[in-house]
């Protein structure tokens, strides 16, 4: 039935319903089935099984930055590497870095009515975390004309509820 479905698709929300590493896994089937672009992404196991807020506000940077590279980079090739490390004995730091070939940008540079990256740092703020880190490099970065990392803190109850 047509209006099950779309209930259904309604409630739907990727991370929570499936986790972090299939999620994001979609986002790049999708970016692929709009764009001809070479996309690689990498989630480690222990990444890939959270679900959560953090979870969903990782989701959320990482999408927003592919949506960038789409709109923005013109770029052939665009990476997300997704880890989970342990800092400590009660804290782990979830990891996001998205890096694209693109033409870059200088993110020091005004660009009003655009609010991808504000976003994204709000979005990190709004976790209350130990540690929300951003950063963005732009024309001339290392690994690319775009690259992204963003960090957050679980603590180990945290990680624990988050993969439940």
């Amino acid at each position: 039935d047509r209006s099950r479905e779309a209930i259904v698709e309604l409630r739907y929300v990727a991370v929570r319903d499936d986790g972090l590493g299939h999620a994001v896994r979609g986002l790049i089937a999708r970016m692929r089935e709009r764009m001809e672009i070479d996309a690689a992404v990498e989630v480690d196991d222990a990444a890939s099984a959270l679900t959560g807020p953090k979870a969903e506000i990782a989701y959320r940077i990482v999408e927003e930055a592919l949506r960038n590279v789409e709109l923005h980079a013109d770029a052939r090739h665009v990476a997300v590497r997704i880890g989970l490390d342990r800092e400590d004995s009660v804290t782990h730091l979830l990891t996001a870095t998205v890096e694209d070939d693109g033409v870059g940008f200088d993110p020091a540079a005004p660009t009003p009515a655009h609010f991808g990256l504000v976003g994204m740092r709000e979005q990190a703020a709004t976790l209350g975390c130990a540690t929300a880190a951003l950063v963005a490099g732009g024309l001339g970065s290392d690994h690319g004309a775009f690259d992204l990392a963003a960090a957050l803190e679980f603590t180990h109850t945290e990680l624990l509820e988050a993969t439940s």
